[in-house]
């Protein structure tokens, strides 16, 4: 059970994070800003994101209810998410860290988690620039059936409306920071409250945590 609620939070993820063939994920508030000197960071050869760094907050409702957190660095090449569900009076908390050809996803609950390939990594192997990156990812959706339908602000930024397979998701630059329709029968409706760009993370945000057991599920 728990692999496979593990296996479920690792789907949900990778579609509401998948708009532009990557992107970010879910209320309305500001945006915050704040510059970053200095950083002696190598710039990977290809972005999953236009933006360096930042942290992004979002509120779940429908059937799941709960919280999201979003950290990236690198232009993404790093990046920690970290979902709070509240069901039947108890709390899970998931995390799903991102590390270019690697991800992890952890269900803290049971200090388990699983070991699988970045889904992901094509977007460092496309080597375009932030134009093409984000052209790219507009031609993804258009051929996948997608289209723009309208615009609204969320967390200060002006998004794209999309519409796609009776999904709703709302999307700025390389980000999704709202998705509203049936996810595999589950009724979920994802909006970001704050965005925080360009800021300086802790290195350990991208760490799996102690005690936690990793099952390596790509080389079985």
């Amino acid at each position: 059970m728990i692999i496979i609620r593990i296996l479920f939070v690792l789907f949900v993820v990778v579609l509401v994070s998948c708009d532009n063939d990557f992107d970010a994920h879910v209320l309305t508030t500001d945006v915050d800003t704040i510059s970053v000197e200095n950083k002696e960071k190598p710039i990977p050869p290809n972005k999953k994101y236009v933006v360096e760094s930042g942290i992004i907050e979002f509120v779940i409702k429908g059937d799941l209810i709960g919280t999201q957190t979003i950290y990236f660095d690198n232009w993404g090449a790093n990046e920690t998410q970290i979902q709070e569900y509240y069901i039947d009076g108890d709390t899970t908390i998931t995390t799903t860290i991102y590390k270019l050809d690697k991800s992890f996803i952890i269900d803290n609950n049971s200090k388990i988690g699983i070991e699988t390939i970045n889904p992901f990594l094509n977007i460092f192997k496309l080597n375009k620039s932030d134009e093409e990156l984000l052209a790219h990812g507009k031609d993804m959706m258009i051929k996948n059936g997608g289209r723009i339908v309208g615009k609204k602000i969320i967390a200060g930024l002006e998004c794209d409306e999309w519409e796609l397979l009776g999904i709703k998701t709302w999307v700025w630059q390389t980000f999704t920071l709202k998705t509203l329709g049936n996810i595999t029968g589950v009724n979920m409706d994802i909006e970001a409250t704050k965005f925080k760009q360009n800021i300086e993370l802790p290195e350990n945000i991208f760490e799996i945590p102690e005690g936690i057991k990793i099952k390596d599920i790509i080389n079985e």
